[in-house]
């Protein structure tokens, strides 16, 4: 079994490790070594002694001079050799490359493993620190509190190694070098699933679309609520921003994560596609942006696999207008009814009365006779 996180997440890409190896002893061999030195260093040498006979002007020996041609020979053999290795060396890195890109859905797969492995064990001494935020408090406490912070603080070796494959897959797949995209906006969206509820910068965002709201929107008004029941930002806001926190705050990001985020490892797509869904929800609601609003909405819990903190229903939903519009029919069916039986009920009425009163009218013709 391999050692390390780094290692257990490329072995799960196959075919990775044996072409890895073979790039790597490329790599090796590529470089200048001892021997290449020695001859820079030999013809160095005999250049000087030459340049010294011709300033004094004596002859050049002959076996300088086939000493300096065998120098020469050599050192185009192993510029010779080391553009060969160069070629292979590239080949051999593409080829990786290409392993990694076809099998990265399954390095993505082992690296969550990995990431909810060391957060298991996060959560585990975080029931120690019931109520405990801090190293200061964590001492405070006594032995248990204490060596459950030291717990903590070992764990942020591999969370950080975690991440920083994380940072190689992405990079890989979006074929960049850069450290992450959006620090604040993309950073946070890779690190917890449930980003919209927890983190500043769509926190934020959240609050911005909640106060410009126009109440005039009626049907909006639904969403509005939910949009307005975030989670306050941490105070401490570097222990979250970012792809890592100052260094000071490790083990209190890690504390923080545990209780209230679900930490993910998305691939590039879940994270351009989450975001989208996230920007539009954090948008001003207004009738005429509800509906898509609201698909996003959708779309952003089935990308994440998370669960909203507070329950919805979604106005537009084809369920709900169904249902809605059967209970109109029904209404209107039971008004029509009512109506009916009102009218038959009055026409009874008339009909009763009015042989009520042709009988009485025949009396009256009877007694006047």
């Amino acid at each position: 079994m391999t050692n390390t996180i780094t290692e257990r997440v490329y072995g799960a890409i196959p075919g990775y490790t044996n072409a890895n190896a073979i790039k790597e002893s490329l790599k090796a061999h590529k470089t200048p070594d001892s021997h290449e030195q020695l001859l820079i260093e030999a013809k160095d040498g005999i250049d000087e002694q030459i340049e010294e006979l011709l300033n004094s002007g004596q002859e050049i020996p002959a076996n300088i001079a086939d000493s300096l041609a065998d120098v020469e020979r050599k050192q185009r053999s192993a510029a010779l050799r080391s553009q060969l290795l160069s070629g292979h060396y590239r080949r051999a890195s593409d080829e990786v490359a290409t392993i990694i890109t076809g099998g990265i859905s399954g390095a993505y797969k082992q690296l969550q493993t990995e990431l909810d492995s060391v957060m298991e064990h996060v959560h585990t001494a975080s029931l120690k620190l019931s109520g405990l935020n801090t190293a200061l408090e964590a001492f405070a406490a006594g032995r248990d509190a204490v060596e459950a912070w030291g717990a903590i603080t070992e764990l942020t070796t591999s969370y950080e190694e975690v991440r920083r494959v994380q940072r190689e897959l992405f990079n890989q797949e979006t074929h960049t070098r850069s450290p992450w995209l959006d620090p604040s906006r993309l950073a946070n969206t890779s690190m917890f699933a449930n980003f919209f509820e927890v983190a500043p910068y769509w926190i934020n965002e959240r609050k911005k679309a909640v106060r410009t709201y126009d109440p005039t929107n009626y049907d909006a008004i639904p969403f509005l609520k939910w949009l307005k029941e975030f989670q306050d930002a941490d105070e401490n806001q570097n222990i979250t921003e970012g792809t890592w926190p100052h260094p000071d705050y490790k083990a209190e990001h890690l504390l923080w994560a545990s209780r209230n985020t679900t930490p993910w490892t998305p691939s590039k797509d879940q994270i351009m596609a989450s975001a989208n869904a996230a920007a539009t929800m954090a948008t001003t609601p207004t009738d005429g942006t509800i509906h898509g609003q609201e698909q996003a909405r959708d779309k952003y819990y089935a990308i994440t696999g998370t669960e909203p903190r507070t329950p919805y229903k979604n106005h537009y939903d084809a369920s709900n207008t169904e249902k809605a519009r059967q209970k109109v029919i029904k209404r209107i069916s039971e008004a029509e009814s009512k109506f009916n039986a009102e009218l038959t009920r009055q026409r009874k009425i008339g009909e009763a009365s009015a042989r009520a009163k042709a009988e009485r009218e025949m009396m009256e013709r009877g007694r006047r006779m």
